[in-house]
C-alpha cells in the first residue's frame, strides 16, 4: 500500500497556510506527540503508523474495534460506515428516519439515521431518473472524505474562491472531479490532506479505516476554520418521481451564448510487451489535452470531446493510439495500450465461437487495420483462421485492429498487439441470433473470470452463473450461459433471450483470487465486455485498470438503456456477487448499488 505524505501545521504556522504544501511520510506529523495510548488492537502493533490516529478516535468515540478484538486498519470503509463516523465526530443528532433522501437507502436501514443527519457532508452522486442515490456499501474516496471534512471543519467558505493552482503539484490532478477540485484545494492549502510521497493525490482510491481515522485525528489538532459548516451547505432534495411535464405551446427561443459541453473523463492505463506500467508516457488527445502517466502506468484526463483519439508515447517504444466514445459526466475507462520496441513482430491467436462451448471458428477472414479501435481505412495484412481457428500474422511492432469475418456471425473488432515475442490474442465471433449476448474476454490472467447475470422474473429475479448456468420463466428459458471458460482468455457468454420490464445487472467475479482481499489481477487482465443485441453490435465495456477488486459491477440494463456502473469491490460467494458489495445480506438489491463516476 502506497504510504500517505502528510503536512503538520502548528499554529505557528496558521499564518503561513498560504505557502507551497511540501510531502512528509505519514506519522511525521504525530513525531513530537507522547500522549499514551492505552487502547491496543492485535492487528494494531506499537509500532503502526497510525497507532496514535487509532487510538484517539476509539477513545473519542468516532470508531469501534472490532468483537474478536482487532481494528482492522486497512479495510476500505463504506460511504455509509464513514458517514456515521462523521455524525459522531461531529455530535449530530440522528433520528427515526421515515422517508429518505435516496433510493437506495431504506428507512429501515441501519445507516439510515446517520445519512439523514450528515447528507450535506457528502456530495451528491449523479441522478438516475430524477433519482439520487448513495451508494451506501460503497468504499468511501479519498475526494468524498476531502469534501466531508472541509464542510465538517468549516472551511467551506473559502472554496468559492479557491486558488487551484496548488493543485498542479499533483501529478493526477485530472483524477480529481471538477465539482470537488475547490474543495481539495481548500483542504490541502489548510493542511487537511496532502498527497502520496510519489506525487499524486490518488482522489479515488478507497480510504482504508487507518487513514480515516488519521485525517480525522489532524483536522481536530489543525482547528476550525470560519465557514459556516453544515449551514453553510444547500439541503440536498428528497428523490422523488419527477412531476408530469405540462404541454405548454410552443415558445419562440431567445438566441444565447451555447454553454460550454461537459466534460468526462477518460482513464486508462499504458504497459510494455511484459504488461508492466510504463510511467511518464505522454498521453495525447486528438483535441489537443496531454498528460503523463503515473507510476502505476495509468492517466486520467478530461475532455468535452464525444469521440476521441489517445496516442500513447514514450521514448524507445512504437506509439500506440486508440478511439474511444466519451459519456460525460462520468469516467470512461479506455482499453489498455501497449507499448512495443520497433521490430517485426507477430499476431496470433485463435478464434472462437462466442456461444458454443469450446467451439472455433474455421475459415474466418482476419483484416488488420493500423492502431487500435479502427474499424475504417487501409487494411494493412489479411489471414484467414484454420481448422482449429488459430491464426498468425507477421506485421512491424505496433498496435492493430484486427477485424473478424465469417458468414453468420456479426463482424468483431478486437485491439491487438504485433509483439517480437508474439503472445496469445484472441478473436470472438457472435453468431447472428436474437436475443441481447454480453460477451466477457481477458488476458492470461486471472485463469477464471466468471459472468453473473441478473433479472427480473414474474415471481421474482434470477441469478445466472456457472452454479445455475439456466434461468426460466413461465416455463420458458429466459437467460443462458452459454460458454463457461475455466482457463484463461474467454469468451465467456451469456445471452438473455427475453427481457421483462425491469432492471437487469451484469457483473463479473474473479473467482481465481476470489479469497483475496487486495487482489488487482482482474483490474490488470484486460477484460472487456463486448454487448451484442440480435446479432449487432452494440458496446463494449473496458475493466477499471489498477483497481482493486474481485467484482466488477459492468453495468445495468433497462429496456434498451444501458447505464455503465463500473464498479469494483471485493466478494468471496460467487452467489452473492449479483449484490455488488461485499455485503452479503445485500443480495441482488434492486437498485444501482455502484457509483458511476467511481474509481
Amino acid at each position: 500500500m502506497k504510504k500517505i505524505a502528510s503536512i503538520i501545521l502548528s499554529a505557528s504556522l496558521i499564518a503561513a497556510l498560504a505557502a507551497p504544501v511540501s510531502a512528509l511520510d505519514y506519522g511525521s506529523e504525530w513525531s513530537g506527540r507522547t500522549a499514551a495510548v492505552t487502547n491496543t488492537f492485535s492487528d494494531v502493533p506499537a509500532d503502526h503508523w497510525a497507532i496514535s490516529n487509532i487510538d484517539r478516535a476509539v477513545k473519542s468515540g468516532w470508531f469501534n474495534g472490532y468483537e474478536d478484538g482487532t481494528f482492522h486498519p486497512n479495510d476500505s470503509i463504506t460511504r455509509a460506515e464513514a458517514m456515521t463516523v462523521f455524525v459522531k465526530f461531529l455530535g449530530l443528532q440522528i433520528s427515526t428516519v421515515s422517508s429518505s433522501s435516496y433510493y437506495d437507502v431504506k428507512p429501515t436501514d441501519w445507516y439510515a439515521p446517520y445519512i439523514e443527519a450528515g447528507k450535506k457532508l457528502f456530495p451528491q452522486k449523479v441522478t438516475f431518473d430524477g433519482q439520487t442515490p448513495f451508494q451506501p456499501e460503497m468504499p468511501i474516496t479519498r475526494e468524498d472524505t476531502t469534501y466531508a471534512l472541509v464542510i465538517a471543519l468549516k472551511y467551506n467558505d473559502k472554496v468559492v474562491n479557491a486558488d487551484q493552482s496548488n493543485l498542479n503539484m499533483f501529478k493526477d490532478k485530472n483524477s480529481i472531479s471538477e465539482n470537488i477540485k475547490p474543495y481539495v484545494s481548500v483542504a490541502v492549502k489548510y493542511g487537511l490532506v496532502s498527497g502520496y510521497e510519489d506525487g499524486t493525490i490518488g482522489a479515488q482510491d478507497a480510504l482504508t479505516r487507518a487513514e480515516f481515522a488519521t485525517m480525522l485525528a489532524r483536522g481536530t489538532t489543525i482547528g476550525y476554520g470560519t465557514g459556516g459548516g453544515l449551514a453553510d451547505v444547500p439541503e440536498v432534495e428528497t428523490a422523488a418521481t419527477p412531476a408530469p411535464i405540462e404541454t405548454a405551446a410552443p415558445v419562440t427561443p431567445v438566441p444565447a451564448t451555447p454553454a460550454p459541453a461537459a466534460s468526462g473523463t477518460l482513464q486508462g492505463r499504458v504497459v510494455d510487451a511484459g504488461n508492466n506500467p510504463i510511467s511518464g508516457a505522454t498521453i495525447t488527445l486528438s483535441d489537443g489535452s496531454t498528460t503523463v502517466t503515473d507510476g502505476n502506468g495509468q492517466y486520467n484526463i478530461d475532455t468535452s470531446a464525444s469521440s476521441v483519439t489517445i496516442t500513447a508515447s514514450s521514448e524507445g517504444y512504437v506509439s500506440a493510439q486508440t478511439t474511444t466514445n466519451v459519456t460525460p459526466g462520468i469516467v470512461n475507462y479506455v482499453e489498455t495500450l501497449t507499448l512495443v520496441v520497433e521490430a517485426q513482430g507477430t499476431i496470433s491467436g485463435k478464434v472462437y465461437d462466442a456461444v458454443v462451448q469450446g467451439g472455433i471458428v474455421e475459415g474466418a477472414t482476419i483484416n488488420f487495420r493500423a492502431n487500435g479501435n479502427t474499424t475504417t481505412g487501409e487494411v494493412v495484412a489479411t489471414t484467414t483462421s484454420a481448422a482449429d481457428g488459430s491464426f498468425s500474422v507477421s506485421l512491424p511492432t505496433g498496435t492493430y485492429t484486427a477485424e473478424g469475418i465469417k458468414s453468420g456471425y456479426s463482424t468483431a473488432y478486437v485491439t491487438v498487439v504485433s509483439q517480437v515475442e508474439s503472445a496469445q490474442q484472441d478473436i470472438t465471433l457472435a453468431p447472428e441470433m436474437e436475443g441481447t449476448a454480453f460477451v466477457l474476454t481477458w488476458g492470461e490472467t486471472p485463469a477464471d473470470l466468471d459472468s453473473h447475470l441478473t433479472g427480473p422474473t414474474s415471481d421474482g429475479r434470477f441469478h445466472v452463473y456457472y452454479v445455475d448456468m439456466n434461468a426460466s420463466d413461465n416455463n420458458e428459458t429466459v437467460a443462458n450461459l452459454d460458454r463457461d471458460d475455466v482457463t484463461s482468455y474467454g469468451p465467456e457468454t451469456v445471452t438473455l433471450l427475453q427481457q421483462n420490464n425491469g432492471t437487469y445487472r451484469y457483473t463479473v467475479h474473479d473467482y481465481t483470487n476470489r479469497y483475496s482481499t487486495d487482489s488487482k489481477a482482474m483490474s490488470l487482465s484486460g477484460a472487456k465486455v463486448t454487448v451484442y443485441v440480435n446479432g449487432v453490435y452494440r458496446d463494449t465495456f473496458n475493466v477499471p485498470t489498477n483497481v482493486g477488486g474481485t467484482i466488477w459491477t459492468v453495468f445495468e440494463l433497462n429496456g434498451n438503456t444501458i447505464t455503465p456502473i463500473n464498479t469494483m469491490a471485493y466478494e468471496s460467494d460467487p452467489s452473492a456477487v449479483s449484490a455488488s458489495t461485499t455485503r452479503a445480506s445485500s443480495y441482488d438489491v434492486d437498485i444501482i448499488s455502484g457509483s458511476i463516476i467511481e474509481k
